[in-house]
């Protein structure tokens, strides 16, 4: 059974050297962050994204 780190992520992101199992954990966090914040931006405001869309193309 793998161990799960309770170390909070806002003290692997000050730490200067991570143990691997908590970077590892804070580098999957932060894989799926961008994607859940753009869908509750989206969701909370719909017409925002449809301009950034326009504008970027």
């Amino acid at each position: 059974m793998r161990r799960v780190s309770r170390v909070p992520l806002a003290f692997i992101l000050s730490s200067k050297n991570p143990r691997p199992e908590d970077k590892r954990r804070l580098d999957e966090f932060m894989a799926t962050f961008r994607e859940r914040s753009k869908a509750k931006i989206a969701k909370q405001f719909p017409p925002l994204v449809d301009e950034v869309h326009k504008e970027n193309q």
